[in-house]
């Protein structure tokens, strides 16, 4: 046969012939990308200092996005904060210490005076909140400030709510300023369920 009767079959072999994609040149990309989008909505477990007590905590760290953004530009994504004392060695299970709401921006304080007083006049430093997790009817609250006055107090049966929400929604308000409203993809809780002996069930 020659070879200019060749070169057409030739041709038409290597067009038929499937392109190698990509992912499947690198399988370990596609893969790769999975791990990165599934790490992003993980609690972060690290170890703190209890600013009142001479122990360490278990801070557990998700990392939420801004639907409305705030307008003083805040440093960092915001983020949800839950912390726990440890167990002991003996394996048993440590307990739930504290939650927070971490806005990164400076947020509007109202300052109301509690129910009951005993002594003078105090008012308690508090933010107003409004969440809705999945797609349950949206609650307003009152929480408590933090002292750094850009971060509020969740209460733990709001923190129950929310570990068993596969999203959440936050709105607060900055200080002179409009609303913040924040994003959260709740992931399994089963660490936070161990290490902080609090069920969401």
């Amino acid at each position: 046969m020659k070879i200019e009767r060749l070169l057409p079959l030739l041709a038409l072999a290597m067009v038929s012939i499937p392109s190698v994609t990509a992912a499947q040149q690198n399988p370990s990309s596609a893969s790769s990308s999975s791990t990165q989008t599934s790490a992003a909505t993980q609690w972060r477990r690290t170890e703190k200092d209890d600013p009142n007590r001479e122990r360490r905590l278990i801070q557990f760290t998700l990392r939420g996005s801004f639907v409305k953004s705030p307008r003083t530009e805040a440093p960092n994504r915001p983020a949800l904060l839950v912390s726990c004392v440890p167990g002991r060695h003996d394996g048993t299970e440590g307990k739930f210490s504290d939650a927070q709401i971490l806005v990164g921006s400076p947020l509007k304080i109202d300052y109301v005076e509690p129910l009951q007083l005993t002594t003078g006049n105090s008012y308690n430093p508090d933010v107003d909140v409004q969440f809705r997790a999945d797609d349950r009817k949206v609650q307003t609250m009152r929480w408590p400030a933090g002292a750094d006055k850009i971060s509020a107090a969740i209460p733990k049966d709001a923190v129950k709510e929310m570990l068993r929400a596969h999203t959440v929604l936050m709105t607060v308000h900055e200080k002179d300023a409009g609303e913040v409203e924040m994003h959260f993809d709740m992931p399994d809780p089963a660490q936070i369920e161990k290490a902080c002996d609090i069920s969401p069930r």
